[in-house]
């Protein structure tokens, strides 16, 4: 039996129960600026909608935080702690309440929020999601040993997976 099996098998016989995001984070917000609000070289990160960070010389968030596009790159999920700042359609969600490991809701979400945002999408001319998706999003909260096992098993798939990234390049 498994590391894993031994902490669900002792913690969450009869299952876990499954919470929405919002109640796991006690901020959530987005950020002020606009895309162009970047430039080259700056000294903080600066999120996006886009895959890809960028730089900008100023910050509004220290803190460590998920952060969330809100249109362009749907969904897409990143994790920072530190200095930052953030474009107006990108969600910053903070302040995790005491039985949520912030990595464990990184990695729930990592599984299948793109693909729940997807399908929640408002219709526009960049198609986006509002805020109460948070509120109909919902991810098993095992007891913190069980996410903190969770969280060490993904972290070295991560590593493992980022060491062979490097070996093939």
């Amino acid at each position: 039996m498994s590391r894993l099996e031994e902490l669900i098998q002792q913690h969450c016989p009869d299952g876990v129960e499954y919470m929405p995001l919002s109640k796991l984070c006690q901020s959530i917000k987005t950020g002020k600026l606009n895309a162009n609000a970047m430039v080259e070289g700056g000294q903080y990160p600066f999120f996006t909608c886009s895959d890809k960070v960028f730089a900008i010389d100023r910050y509004s968030f220290d803190t460590e935080a998920l952060l969330v596009a809100g249109n362009g790159y749907l969904g897409n999920v990143k994790y920072y702690k530190g200095k930052f700042d953030a474009y107006q359609r990108t969600y910053v969600l903070s302040d995790f309440v005491e039985n949520a490991d912030i990595m464990y809701v990184y990695y729930a979400m990592q599984n299948s929020f793109r693909d729940y945002a997807l399908k929640q999408q408002k219709d526009g001319s960049v198609p986006y999601i509002t805020i109460g998706i948070f509120d109909s999003y919902h991810i098993p909260v095992p007891p913190l040993p069980v996410q903190e096992e969770i969280v060490r098993i993904l972290d070295n798939f991560a590593e493992l997976q980022a060491e062979l990234q490097a070996e093939l390049q």
